[in-house]
């Protein structure tokens, strides 16, 4: 049986920095388009449908990510990939993920696949007791996850720790936009009209959730305390670097990354 390849609209594989990347899509999509880890459906069997359906569409978009960094399969599914899913979702680093820097963009196509779902070499997609996903056996590569509303998007860096925040614009109350902006972009959120306003909290909020899952902190680190301006495309915060393009992005959608590791625990731009 074939699966539907995801439209190349809503399909934006990109570069956030050297060695960081991340994507965004429709949890259907992904699941029609690639086949799910064993491991994946497994740990996800138990939980309601919905729930079940953004967990591993969440795993199985990183998955793609891993295998299109190099980081992934080798067997029966990487060969496949390599193949066939590959040409569509990565013509290589050069060409099938978008380099922000350049600001190009990329589209991505998955031609149809049948195959049981099985890991990449490493190990299952686990989670720390706060919840923060990692590779075991892979302390190199950072990994974060995120779904919003149907929505999911996955992130991997090669010696960082990174976080990635999707959010599907919803309605919010002024308390909650003066909790989280500053007071000017607060009073300038109040007058918008209702669907410009939630969309333009959720490119705040998307990067303000990106910083803190970065430093694996989650709400304990106070999201609404990092400062993001209205408008605001990229900046820094606590040794943590972010970016929320919005050039054909479907939905807000945010990635942060600390530094890279360098020699005895040094750390590197």
């Amino acid at each position: 049986m074939s699966r539907t390849a995801p439209d190349r609209r809503t399909w934006r594989p990109r570069t956030a920095t050297d060695g960081v990347y991340y994507a965004v899509a429709r949890s259907e999509e992904v699941l029609r388009a690639l086949p799910v880890a064993a491991a994946d459906r497994a740990a996800a069997s138990g939980l309601p449908p919905w729930r079940a359906a953004e967990h591993t569409a969440s795993r199985t978009l990183l998955r793609a990510l891993l295998r299109e960094t190099g980081e992934g399969l080798t067997d029966e599914l990487g060969e496949a990939f390599a193949g066939g899913l590959g040409r569509g979702f990565a013509a290589g680093l050069g060409g099938g993920l978008t380099d922000e820097a350049a600001g190009g963009s990329s589209g991505v196509d998955f031609p149809g696949v049948d195959l049981p779902g099985v890991d990449f070499p490493g190990g299952p997609v686990a989670a720390r007791p706060g919840g923060r996903p990692y590779l075991p056996g892979r302390p190199d590569l950072g990994v974060s996850l995120s779904h919003s509303a149907g929505w999911v998007a996955a992130a991997v860096g090669r010696n960082r720790d990174v976080g990635v925040d999707v959010q599907v614009p919803a309605a919010v109350g002024d308390r909650l936009l003066r909790f989280c902006c500053a007071p000017a972009d607060a009073d300038a959120l109040t007058v918008m009209a209702e669907d410009r306003r939630r969309r333009e909290f959720a490119w705040i909020f998307t990067a303000q959730e990106a910083c803190v899952k970065a430093v694996g902190a989650g709400f304990a680190a106070r999201p609404w305390t990092v400062p993001v301006a209205l408008g605001q495309r990229a900046g820094t915060w606590e040794g943590v670097r972010w970016s929320a393009p919005r050039e054909r992005q479907p939905v807000p959608v945010a990635c942060a990354w600390t530094e890279r590791a360098g020699p005895a625990g040094t750390r590197v731009a």
